[in-house]
């Protein structure tokens, strides 16, 4: 068995009866010296306290070490029968001594644990920027528009997806199916988006499938979990049911259990054709008069995985895109673009209220804009 020896090194020359020299083995010291000590053989002046730690193996086999310039030799007052057989020294040098050594070790695997995650850490993003290290990641709503598009984005970058999703077997409502989903999953998006009647369902169905979520994440291990969400919706109390439900869906994943990244994201550059659609009756679409500054969903999707694939960082900034747009323009550019002929009509008495008027929807200072205009968007879509 080897036991390691703690060197007090880079401090002032021990005091040496004169004529004795600093070499292994040679003249012991008559004061100053414990059993193990080191010197520094430059120049007079002194060295930064530190401690290094070496087994005795390593002392035996080697005198010097050269510490940069510096050139360290080990003077061992022990009689050389002991430092070549190992045989233990003394132990009576006080609790002062004693303790002096436990911190010194203490300090020198704090340093070297430190350096080896700097070490892993770099090695990692290294790794990472090359393209060598892939993640197993599930992507709750995975067939939707966002998910699908994410799903994509992810597996063409090598990354194996966990695709979870009610038709694919696994329900978030209920729980059933997570666990085995999530089993060896590192990180988790969560892009799900569901109907509601009401404001009250809403929040029942984005509360139940957030908290069976976050739960089998704890018990999984995951370490990221990462929300789509809407901008500006954290900044009022108003709008329609699917806005009280993501905001529910924000406070659970804020104080819940695993780490998370929450991202705001504008309108997509299709919400205005999906609103027609939601509104649309006889002919007439009644299309909230709103400001908004769309993006284009595979603008969202590239971010989204880019952010899910890195540590948590808390409430991403705003995520949108290019331009402002008014909604009821873009609905009826929308519309001649896939041919499709309705009446709209510009109401705050349909899926928003006038609390959603002016910039409540736009996004904040420093958000990040994604390159894809409205425009390019729909030229390439239809």
């Amino acid at each position: 068995m080897r036991r390691d020896i703690t060197l007090s090194a880079f401090c002032r020359r021990p005091a040496f009866k004169q004529g004795s020299k600093n070499v292994v083995g040679r003249r012991r010291p008559t004061t100053g010296a414990t059993p193990v000590q080191s010197q520094v053989s430059r120049g007079e002046g002194t060295c930064e306290n530190t401690a290094r730690r070496y087994t005795e193996h390593q002392i035996n086999c080697c005198s010097r070490v050269s510490v940069g310039r510096a050139a360290v030799v080990v003077t061992d007052a022990r009689p050389r029968r002991q430092r070549r057989g190992f045989a233990p020294a003394s132990r009576d040098q006080g609790p002062e001594s004693a303790g002096t050594r436990r911190n010194a070790v203490a300090a020198a695997e704090s340093a070297r644990t430190r350096d080896r995650s700097r070490t892993e850490q770099d090695k990692m993003s290294r790794n990472r920027n090359r393209g060598d290290i892939t993640m197993r990641i599930a992507i709750a709503g995975a067939t939707g528009n966002i998910g699908s598009r994410t799903v994509a984005v992810l597996e063409q970058a090598g990354h194996e997806v966990v695709r979870i999703s009610r038709s694919l077997g696994v329900d978030l409502i209920t729980g059933n199916g997570l666990d085995a989903a999530l089993t060896g999953v590192e990180a988790v998006l969560d892009a799900t988006s569901y109907e509601a009647a009401d404001r009250e369902d809403a929040v029942a169905s984005f509360g139940a499938s957030t908290r069976n979520l976050l739960a089998a994440e704890r018990r999984a291990g995951v370490r990221h979990h990462v929300l789509l969400s809407i901008v500006g919706i954290d900044r009022i109390e108003g709008g329609n049911a699917h806005y009280a439900g993501k905001r529910e869906q924000e406070r659970l994943v804020a104080e819940g259990p695993v780490p998370w990244t929450i991202v705001p994201v504008t309108q997509f550059h299709d919400f205005a054709a999906t609103v027609t659609d939601w509104t649309e009756h006889d002919g007439v679409a009644e299309i909230p008069p709103l400001l908004v500054q769309p993006i284009a969903p595979d603008d969202v999707a590239g971010i989204l995985a880019e952010i899910t694939t890195s540590a948590p960082q808390g409430r991403y900034r705003d995520v949108a895109g290019p331009e402002p747009q008014d909604l009821v323009d873009m609905a009826r550019r929308s519309n001649d673009a896939r041919g499709h002929a309705v009446k709209l009509v510009p109401t705050w008495a349909s899926l928003l209220g006038p609390e959603m008027a002016g910039d409540v929807l736009l996004p904040g200072d420093g958000a990040r804009i994604a390159a894809t205009t409205f425009d390019q968007w729909l030229t390439h879509a239809h």
